[in-house]
């Protein structure tokens, strides 16, 4: 089944993103009960794909998550040079073999960037990593500030999710000249849209119920209603919105963006602020387990393009 493209809004684009969960070799070798094993799981094949599809999307900027650094400079030779890209890189600390990288088009100057890890205590003393940059667009020297994540996955730990999210946030608000510069951030939130931390990150704060554990803050475990009657408050600095909201297809199904022998979800974002979608590539209907013959990571890439400007909450407009 192809994937299909959701205009939102019609307008000429002032950038284009991606944002990619790889899937590392190395965890598939550490949590190989996820997946069904074949020919399509063996790496130089998924790499292979994944670059194609990369390249197929022609993006100006490029979030890979879980990508180790063999093949971080595989894409980059293979993808990315002979366009001119410029590139970032962050591992994870300690043991994990994996991190992030951002490519972006010549078209935009990496004025200055930041990788960051959040082992620190009032980041959660967990060993995931972030990378921020201010870019300048070298037509006409707007400014845009873009950061990718990939936040713990432990479905319990919602309460270090929001330390990493406000620790990055931080960092963001440090980097921004001024308020009016766009931001916009992708990656792999292991959140999902119904959760206490996707609040949160659309709404620059949040209440959450004391009683309320924080296995049920990210959306991932699912918990009972509950009447609040004393709450913890958090807050970042940042509104934004998400690409992809309401992340449904048009016959009302939920988007899936991660799909493996144990769950279907979605976890992935990219969230704007001061950017307007004009258009997404919208995930598969129909999800089946992943990796497979013709997905070569267990996430689905997300695709934007974007104009300045806040998000007006168009309904959208169906393909000409």
């Amino acid at each position: 089944m192809q994937r299909t493209w959701k205009i939102i809004e019609q307008q000429d684009k002032f950038v284009s993103v991606m944002s990619y969960n790889i899937l590392a070799p190395s965890l598939v070798e550490q949590h190989p009960h996820l997946y069904n094993r074949g020919r399509h799981m063996q790496w130089y094949k998924r790499l292979e794909k994944i670059a194609k599809q990369i390249k197929r999307e022609k993006c100006d900027i490029v979030m890979l998550q879980e990508l180790e650094f063999d093949a971080f400079k595989k894409f980059q030779q293979r993808v990315f040079d002979e366009h001119g890209y410029q590139s970032i890189y962050q591992k994870r600390k300690g043991e994990q073999k994996d991190g992030l990288g951002i490519y972006v088009n010549p078209r935009f100057k990496i004025l200055q960037h930041k990788k960051l890890d959040f082992t620190s205590v009032e980041a959660g003393e967990r060993p995931n990593v972030a990378i921020i940059a201010l870019l300048e667009c070298q037509k006409t020297k707007e400014l845009l500030l873009i950061g990718t994540v990939h936040l713990l996955w432990n479905p319990k730990r919602g309460d270090i999710k929001i330390k990493q999210l406000q620790s990055l946030f931080k960092e963001m608000e440090q980097m921004r000249p001024n308020p009016l510069i766009p931001v916009l951030v992708g990656g792999d939130f292991n959140t999902t849209p119904d959760s206490k931390i996707y609040d949160f990150l659309c709404n620059g704060s949040v209440d959450i119920d004391k009683n309320l554990l924080p296995n049920y803050w990210s959306g991932q475990l699912k918990h009972a209603p509950t009447i609040p009657q004393e709450t913890n408050h958090f807050e970042h600095p940042f509104q934004f919105h998400s690409a992809y909201a309401p992340h449904r297809h048009n016959n009302g199904t939920n988007y899936i963006t991660t799909s493996h022998k144990d769950s279907q979800s979605t976890v992935d974002y990219l969230f704007t602020n001061g950017l307007k979608p004009l258009r997404i590539l919208e995930p598969k209907m129909n999800v089946k387990s992943m990796p497979n013959e013709s997905d070569p990571s267990d996430h689905f890439y997300l695709v934007g393009e974007f104009s300045f400007g806040k998000y007006s909450g168009n309904l959208s407009l169906p393909l000409p």
